[in-house]
């Protein structure tokens, strides 16, 4: 409802006002907005019945693996979160978990350097924070010695803290650092994200939603209307990155959190490395909607 009416009409327009059902909209600018985001939404809902009646398409079931991992636990480790990712096809960074010091600078020399290293414990969301990534390291005495350090930092500020292991994983080197994610909306249901990822997510806030499952047209759209845009299609004279790769992780995702509504609260794939061909995720983490007792479906 919008009135050019005084807002403070008199007892019986305040009352009216709280009895009626309808939001009441102040200034033609905001006004002007409310119709834009209605129209948008509508048009929204449109494309969204129309992809659904010409979808022969039906995202495939979680497998047993991935159901025994989402059960597990309120929130999985990367390693766990990786596991189930990689069911759906998104591709990863070639990666290996170690339960022991020992076997961190092995695996590195098998991966090939320069590697990462991180250290992986139970409900360990924000691992750069805490010190526990290390990245660029160009020989197994820098990988071991990352692996100590880290441990050392963990344990000093989480000193009943169990660790699980450590993450050893190639570079990625190159392209540009998007973020691919999902949620399970109390109101709208399955929901997938994408934007700009590692810092840029937090600076530039340039994301944008789509109700689940996206087809690969839905997520080239998604790709073309971000702000960034020109980062991705070839900026300055750079070349052009693997658009259908992104795309393609991006249905993975959103296939995911609509197989896995029932177990899965938000998947966070951030970053997704965008190349100029193919892409690779780095880091993965999802967060369940509760708890299974042993034997539920």
């Amino acid at each position: 409802v919008f009135s050019t009416a005084t807002q403070g009409v008199n007892d019986y327009g305040m009352q009216f006002k709280e009895r009626c059902p309808l939001p009441f909209l102040e200034e033609v600018s905001n006004t002007v907005v409310a119709l834009k985001h209605l129209g948008d939404f509508g048009e929204a809902i449109r494309k969204f019945k129309e992809g659904r009646f010409n979808q022969d398409h039906t995202p495939k079931p979680l497998g047993s693996r991935e159901k025994d991992l989402l059960i597990s636990g309120m929130v999985l480790n990367e390693w766990e979160s990786y596991q189930v990712v990689a069911g759906f096809g998104l591709p990863l960074a070639k990666s290996t978990l170690v339960t022991c010091l020992q076997e961190v600078a092995r695996t590195a020399d098998d991966i090939g350097y320069p590697v990462a290293v991180k250290l992986v414990a139970p409900g360990m969301t924000h691992k750069t924070e805490l010190g526990a990534v290390r990245v660029n390291l160009k020989s197994s005495k820098e990988a071991n010695l990352a692996a100590k350090e880290m441990e050392s930092l963990f344990r000093k500020a989480s000193p009943c803290g169990a660790v699980e292991g450590f993450l050893v994983q190639e570079m990625v080197g190159g392209g540009v650092e998007t973020i691919i994610g999902a949620v399970n909306d109390p109101q709208y249901g399955p929901a997938v994200m994408f934007g700009l990822g590692g810092e840029f997510v937090e600076v530039y806030q340039d994301v944008l939603f789509r109700i689940a499952p996206v087809s690969r047209k839905e997520a080239l759209e998604m790709i073309q209307s971000i702000k960034g845009f020109p980062l991705l299609s070839g900026f300055r004279g750079r070349p052009p990155l693997d658009l259908e790769t992104l795309a393609g992780a991006i249905v993975s995702v959103s296939e995911l959190m609509v197989s896995g509504k029932e177990w899965i609260q938000s998947i966070d794939v951030n970053p997704f490395i965008s190349l100029e061909r193919g892409g690779k995720a780095v880091d993965a983490v999802i967060v369940t909607r509760q708890k299974k007792t042993e034997g539920s479906s």
